[in-house]
């Protein structure tokens, strides 16, 4: 006689048969949502109804959060997940009902950073005289302020995957953990490439990173910041607000966001953007452009193609242009 399954047992059902790394930033987070569910279902048997009871005992306790139901939505998916893994799994004769979701809270609208912003902001980046200045984080903003990359993103590039050298510069994302296999892209440099070898070269401390060791360590295989992903973006954060002329709240991940937009307004092809940007999806053209682009890393045609469509988009960042507006403190 086999011996019930209990709760208790999932995770590791789940754990092993995906073969998660616990040192996995994405895997911890994934593990605390279910222990979230765990604290209300404890090691009781596996049933219909122990199942159906826990799922709306959680639901309601989240109620209470100050959180957005988009939110919950998440954090729901991670433990219908691990529920359906382990029926599929040990062939459990199990159903369920996931309780419903409605969406009522409305989604956090991001910022978009005006463009007279963004040339105060790619001055003051510059400015050695500002006490809040480093190298590191005039070469985190440079590159932010021209592409679609994100903090995690450049705190675990490593110097041999950014190219400034050639006619076209640009990074290397398909080697380089990311937050979904879907970004996995080519990032064109077309502004400040001089500018970004001589950063490179300040931070050189013979560490294969390209942010120095005083920011970033080796855990493991992986590379992780030395403090907290918090603590270094409320450093950039701050910095930002400098040049927030309208208080709309910019944090570095408006950089992303704002990049979206001015393509678009710059008419670039759609399957253009979504190369540029690995927004993650599963819809066929995403699916085709993650497949031509790993095909195309050596391709300086369609390298040239994609620096061309940034240089459109963001072409108020070229200070050859004349047009950069210039910062003046107060």
């Amino acid at each position: 006689i086999k011996a019930p399954i209990v709760f208790g047992d999932l995770w590791d059902i789940y754990a092993s048969g995906k073969n998660l790394d616990l040192n996995d930033r994405k895997n911890k987070k994934t593990l605390s949502r279910w222990k979230s569910f765990m604290d209300f279902v404890g090691d009781e048997v596996l049933t219909n109804q122990t199942i159906n009871d826990g799922l709306r005992a959680w639901v309601n306790a989240q109620r209470g959060r100050d959180v957005q139901d988009q939110t919950l939505k998440r954090e729901l998916g991670v433990i219908r997940a691990v529920l359906n893994y382990a029926r599929q799994a040990k062939a459990l004769d199990l159903q369920w009902v996931i309780p419903q979701i409605d969406i009522k809270t409305e989604e956090k609208q991001r910022p978009v950073i005006s463009k007279e912003d963004y040339r105060k902001f790619w001055e003051l980046i510059q400015d050695e005289t500002e006490i809040k200045y480093r190298p590191w984080k005039e070469f985190v903003f440079t590159i932010l302020c021209q592409s679609s990359t994100i903090l995690s993103e450049l705190m675990r590039l490593e110097r041999k995957d950014i190219h400034l050298n050639g006619e076209t510069a640009y990074i290397n994302l398909y080697d380089t953990e990311l937050k979904t296999k879907d970004r996995k892209r080519i990032v064109p440099l077309p502004f400040r490439t001089d500018r970004l070898k001589e950063l490179l070269e300040k931070m050189d401390e013979g560490q294969e990173s390209a942010l120095p060791a005083s920011l970033v360590q080796v855990t493991g295989n992986k590379l992780e910041w030395v403090t907290s992903e918090s603590n270094i973006n409320r450093q950039l954060n701050d910095y930002m607000k400098m040049c927030d002329s309208e208080r709309q709240g910019y944090t570095t991940y408006s950089t992303r966001h704002s990049f979206k937009l001015y393509l678009q307004i710059a008419g670039i092809n759609h399957l253009d953007i979504l190369f540029l940007a690995g927004w993650a999806g599963n819809n066929i053209p995403s699916d085709m452009l993650k497949h031509y682009g790993r095909q195309g890393i050596g391709d300086p045609e369609m390298v040239k193609r994609l620096e061309v469509a940034v240089r459109s988009a963001m072409h108020f960042l070229n200070e050859r242009d004349g047009k950069v507006v210039q910062l003046y403190k107060s």
